[in-house]
């Protein structure tokens, strides 16, 4: 190669590096996620907590403990108040944090007996498919009912965690794999179970959901431990506290909004 053409490759390669550089510098920062409710998307200001982990366990029984700090604990879920005459329900899902402080404090963890592998690489990512509940892009209650195994076996409403290996297409959430093949990974322990301590829903009545993680998240036999307190026909709750008892028919809304309410109130 002659000295010119060692020039004009030179001068060729900076020209490029140049107009990359331009690109990058006008570019930088627009694939950066952000605050965006309407797409699902609530990055919350503290990124981190502090978490402490024990463990005891013997021949038949093996015992959990967490603790992690909370400035103020949630232990409410939802509630419904009394206001201009009618009953109001506080508190529902939503992206970032709940207005009224009533999404209850929580602690799910999954484990398995050694026959998911690739559970102690990714964890609980694994269990993250396309188009679940909450995603920006996500499959509709509609869609998931009328699904002949999620929907109308199952009884599914959304799209719920699961197990790669149980969709014949990872890329979409309808590819389920023929009963024989669920069965027969079933048999062979590919799922995980799903421990989820709920502040509000389990706590009171000193239970966990003993759940586990399959084609979908799914209940081990046995009646749930949650139920709901509306009375649909009539409007209004099934249940009030014995004043009697308790001194009072219901919790004060002040009271419960601004964390005045313990772990050990009635």
């Amino acid at each position: 190669m002659n000295r010119a053409a060692q020039r004009a490759g030179l001068l060729t390669a900076l020209v490029l590096f140049g107009a990359g550089s331009l690109l990058s510098w006008f570019t930088h920062g627009t694939g950066t996620v952000k605050d965006d409710p309407k797409r699902g998307i609530s990055i919350p200001k503290q990124l981190t907590v502090p978490f402490q982990v024990q463990a005891a366990y013997n021949d038949t029984d093996i015992v959990f403990r967490y603790r992690w700090p909370a400035e103020k604990p949630s232990i409410f879920h939802d509630v419904v108040v009394f206001e201009g005459g009618k009953w109001v329900r506080k508190g529902k899902g939503n992206p970032g944090p709940e207005k009224d402080g009533m999404h209850e404090d929580r602690v799910a963890m999954m484990l398995d007996d050694g026959s998911v592998p690739e559970f102690a690489r990714y964890g609980g990512y694994m269990t993250i498919g396309s188009d679940i509940a909450s995603f920006t892009k996500h499959a509709t209650d509609k869609e998931v009912m009328a699904h002949p195994y999620l929907g109308k076996q199952l009884k599914q409403e959304e799209v719920s965690k699961s197990m790669p290996e149980t969709r014949t297409d990872q890329n979409h959430w309808s590819s389920v794999q023929t009963a024989d093949v669920l069965k027969a990974q079933r048999k062979a322990g590919y799922f995980l179970d799903l421990w989820h301590w709920r502040a509000h829903r389990s706590n009171p009545i000193n239970m966990s959901d003993d759940q586990l993680i399959a084609e979908a998240r799914l209940s081990d036999t046995g009646k749930s431990a949650s139920a709901g307190n509306w009375d649909a026909e009539k409007n209004q709750p099934k249940w009030m506290f014995n004043a009697a008892k308790t001194g009072y028919k219901a919790l004060n809304w002040a009271d419960v909004k601004a964390g005045r309410i313990s772990q050990d109130s009635t």
